[in-house]
């Protein structure tokens, strides 16, 4: 007498799609291991399972040394045996690296962000408050140097009215323009200006912005795509013009309020 054994479909199917979802989680596919943990819900320790395909996940972050996002798996996942102390040491530690890297590159912001994350890990904690502390300083420094560059800004701000021109061979060509009354500058507190410059060259606008230098000079304007120096003295400055024609080439205007 032969005697056959049956088993029902239902439980060979699912043992082997959880010998399969085993097999593909040993072979580093944990995305399409997880997926079918997930669907075989509480058959044997698919549960378990799907932890640990996202554990394998956080190792595989860890070895690519992205340790924040490896980091953040393992911290929700800390009561699985799979995630080992030495695991979650390396990743504060690449952290912590890397925001002493960005402190000494004085990259302060970023820098606290990374010690935030790991304010457990080894002086963290002292370096988020240096980090403070820089980032408050170079607050400081920053509001100072734009009220110093306002101030300059301020000695610019206004009409300037050209009362005198010398060329590139120091000739001086005023009585040469026509009506030099009517070449002025004027410049805007955003940055923006207005010049004026006979029949050579009529009304244009132009940009400025202050750029501190030698002898004098507080600003930089640009027309047609061309910068010149501006320099301050007490009661005047000095405006320089690029080449537009032959009369007007690298001409210096003496310019008055």
């Amino acid at each position: 007498m032969v005697f056959f054994s049956y088993v029902q479909p239902k439980v060979i199917k699912p043992m082997q799609e959880y010998n399969n979802a085993v097999e593909l989680l040993q072979s580093g596919n944990f995305y399409e291991a997880k997926e079918i943990f997930q669907k075989l819900g509480n058959y044997k320790d698919s549960v378990q399972q799907v932890e640990n395909c996202e554990i394998a996940k956080g190792d595989r972050e860890l070895s690519k040394k992205q340790y924040d996002t490896a980091l953040t798996i393992y911290t929700k996942y800390k009561d699985n045996p799979n995630v080992t102390k030495e695991k979650i040491t390396q990743c504060k530690e690449g952290i912590y690296q890397l925001g002493i890297q960005m402190y000494e590159n004085d990259n302060f912001t970023s820098a606290k962000n990374q010690f935030e994350k790991i304010s457990d890990y080894a002086d963290s904690s002292a370096y988020i408050d240096k980090c403070d502390k820089a980032i408050a300083e170079a607050k400081e420094k920053a509001e100072k140097e734009a009220a110093e560059e306002k101030k300059e800004m301020q000695k610019l701000i206004g009409t300037w009215y050209a009362k005198k021109a010398i060329n590139y061979r120091d000739e001086d060509m005023t009585d040469q323009l026509d009506d030099i009354s009517t070449y002025y500058f004027t410049f805007n507190d955003d940055g923006t200006g207005i010049c004026s410059m006979g029949k050579h060259i009529g009304q244009q606008n132009f940009t400025w912005k202050i750029q501190k230098g030698s002898n004098g000079a507080i600003g930089v304007w640009t027309l047609d795509g061309d910068s010149d120096t501006i320099f301050y003295y007490d009661d005047h400055i000095l405006m320089y013009t690029d080449e537009m024609d032959s009369i007007m080439y690298d001409m210096h205007f003496f310019c008055y309020r």
